[in-house]
């Protein structure tokens, strides 16, 4: 608001006016924080575009072919659970709550996608072990939300491709 005199004042501005200093840094802050959303929509829309890996003519690596073991182990232990848990769901929704840890895995940046089938399709952009570290994290949580560690460990046991984890520097038992 501007005085016009002594008791009335009217709306306006004065556009010949300097920023002060702390508003410069404001706007410079502004910036910023748009050009960094626009890199991570860029990114977003990139995952959103992803095919999944038998149409992309690739060959899953041995990491991939464990993490898929992983999983249908995991979806195992929960099914065989006698209350009606719907296990991928539950992990996805861990992967929601730790966004913040494992970005790579929101469900909503589609960068890491679990199918029903329980194959994990990863875009190129991310990497498989930080990827492979947060699924086998939150796949813990919910396991001991469910009380099944113990049944879950006697599984890990059996898995096939344990030696493809403990070769990348990953604890699979917790």
């Amino acid at each position: 608001m501007l005085q016009k005199n002594g008791g009335a004042y009217s709306l306006g501005y004065f556009t010949s006016d300097q920023l002060s200093p702390i508003m410069e840094v404001e706007m410079k802050a502004g910036v910023e924080k748009d050009e960094e959303d626009q890199r991570l929509n860029e990114i977003i829309d990139k995952g959103n575009d992803i095919k999944p890996l038998d149409k992309l003519d690739k060959t899953p690596s041995e990491l991939n072919q464990a993490l898929n073991e992983f999983i249908s182990v995991f979806v195992q232990i929960m099914i065989s659970k006698k209350a009606k848990v719907e296990p991928l769901i539950n992990l996805k929704l861990k992967f929601i709550d730790f966004a913040g840890i494992y970005p790579q895995l929101d469900p909503y940046k589609r960068l890491c996608e679990i199918e029903d089938d329980g194959t994990v399709t990863l875009a190129e952009e991310i990497s498989e072990k930080d990827a492979a570290e947060g699924i086998i994290d939150c796949a813990w949580m919910v396991i001991e939300d469910n009380k099944l560690h113990k049944k879950f460990r006697a599984a890990l046991q059996k898995m096939d491709h344990r030696e493809v984890f403990q070769a990348q520097g990953l604890e699979l038992e917790r």
